[in-house]
């Protein structure tokens, strides 16, 4: 009896350690570097830690990355409800399929409204995705959850905005 016990409990943490290989990473950091011609502004949504960090760039003065904090400076902690709620409605919107819509990221426009987002996963992987006044079709929804998230326009405006 205790022989056949043992084995139920290996094949049951067994079982529990295969369901787990297959789970996608978390999102960890969203970087998002928004604007056009001279002006950008750069967040990072670092889901993690539950931060929001902001950089603005005026004139090309880049950001250092090497510096301490990645050279940003530092805005608000963000409240753990408010991400769960962000990460269901990314999904909802399949923000993480932008990078499939090559229209996107192929963008040939210089002007206008210029994006860029890296997402980095809990497992240092990452995805990237840009335009230039190229939207992908959620992208309204999307700015709402970013809002609701960090009380700030992350993803600078929405698409029929006049910017």
């Amino acid at each position: 009896m205790k022989i056949r016990f043992s084995r139920l409990v290996l094949a049951g943490l067994l079982l529990l350690a295969l369901a787990g290989c297959g789970k996608k990473p978390g999102i960890a950091r969203i970087y998002v570097l928004q604007g056009g011609f001279n002006h950008f502004i750069e967040h990072k949504v670092d889901l993690e830690n539950r931060q929001l960090w902001t950089f603005e760039e005026v004139n090309n003065n880049r950001r250092d990355a090497a510096a301490a904090d990645e050279g940003f400076t530092f805005v608000g902690d963000l409240n753990q409800v408010d991400i769960d709620l962000f990460l269901r409605e990314a999904n909802k919107y399949k923000f993480l399929s932008w990078n499939d819509q090559s229209k996107y990221s192929e963008s040939e426009f210089l002007y206008g409204h210029n994006w860029s987002i890296i997402v980095v996963f809990s497992d240092g992987t990452q995805t990237e995705f840009f335009a230039s006044s190229l939207y992908p079709e959620t992208w309204d929804r999307m700015y709402d959850a970013f809002l609701d998230l960090t009380g700030k326009p992350v993803l600078g405006y929405k698409k029929d905005s006049p910017g």
